[in-house]
């Protein structure tokens, strides 16, 4: 993204190389490099102004992460699509996904990385304020350091966790 205009073309050379070197490993084993090769193509997305593509493919990856188990690979890929939505405004998902990479990289035990995440994301993991909207429709916040929807999502990507380790099909 910060290339001057003149080393870009061979940048995209190089990056065109190491994509499709990816691209062949990721055709052959899918569950140890699929997951890297989306998040090549968000990066490269993001860096071309192309935000959608971005989005989806972080989203992608984060989904290919979790079902094959790389949670660092996960944490990363979570962490890059928080940069990305809070980049362009997007604060509420942004936040949301921060803190699902903070969580990630503590899950994994990276003490480092989740130093170095409240030096550069330390506004991003806080809390942010909620705004729902109670059984009579009115606008209700919550101060607490977990909302109810944030328990909602910890159970549900524990229960997802849970079930994606099984490996018995009876089971």
């Amino acid at each position: 993204r910060g290339a001057a205009a003149s080393e870009q073309g061979a940048l995209r050379i190089e990056f065109d190389a190491c994509r499709t070197w990816l691209a062949q490993r990721a055709a052959d084993a899918p569950g140890n490099y699929l997951h890297l090769l989306h998040l090549l193509d968000a990066e490269f997305a993001w860096a071309s102004g192309d935000y959608l593509p971005a989005l989806r493919a972080f989203d992608s990856g984060i989904s290919h992460a979790h079902r094959v188990q790389r949670p660092w690979h996960q944490a990363l890929l979570t962490e890059r699509a928080a940069v990305l939505h809070l980049e362009h405004g997007l604060r509420n998902s942004g936040q949301q996904l921060m803190v699902a990479a903070y969580g990630l990289y503590k899950a994994w035990g990276a003490e480092a990385k989740l130093i170095q995440m409240q030096e550069r994301h330390g506004a991003a993991l806080a809390t942010p304020p909620r705004i729902a909207l109670g059984r009579n429709n009115q606008a209700r916040g919550s101060s607490s350091g977990l909302t109810s929807d944030t328990i909602d999502l910890l159970g549900i990507l524990r229960a997802s966790q849970t079930l994606s380790s099984e490996t018995v099909l009876d089971r």
